[in-house]
């Protein structure tokens, strides 16, 4: 019994130790692709369904980041809704380097997002406060900071 455990827990470390990245959900892909159709409905879909996923819509950050600002449609609420879901801790680091993003809508989408962490997001007070220094994310910024 003894041996079956310890064979047990070291399957277990094993696998928790990995080097290979978990798999891809096939839907995770599918709605990736949506949000990069450049098709409005479909990315107000995805990002919705992605909502409906949570923190399990994590590889989808990055795509649901290029979707922040008045640039890219009327989507917005949809794909700030769906980061916050995911949650502080896949979506705020990508949102805080979206701060310096060169596409001035992402940046300022990246810092209205980051202010619905509220107390979550202290750790990017550092960056709202340099995006206090550029006039594209100014107002954002300070309205993140309150």
């Amino acid at each position: 019994m003894k041996l079956f455990v310890v064979a047990v827990l070291l399957a277990v470390v094993s696998a928790a130790c990995s080097s290979e990245p978990a798999p891809v959900n096939p839907r995770m892909s599918e709605l990736i692709h949506e949000l990069n159709s450049g098709d409005n409905v479909a990315v107000s879909n995805a990002a919705n369904e992605l909502m409906r996923m949570g923190p399990a819509a994590a590889p989808a950050v990055p795509a649901l980041i290029r979707h922040l600002g008045p640039g890219t449609g009327n989507n917005d609420i949809a794909v700030i809704n769906a980061l916050l879901r995911i949650g502080p801790g896949a979506s705020l680091p990508a949102l805080i380097e979206a701060l310096e993003d060169e596409d001035e809508n992402v940046a300022a989408g990246a810092a209205i997002a980051i202010g619905g962490f509220g107390r979550a997001a202290r750790g990017a007070v550092p960056a709202l406060m340099e995006a206090l220094q550029r006039p594209a994310t100014r107002s954002n910024a300070a309205e993140s900071l309150r």
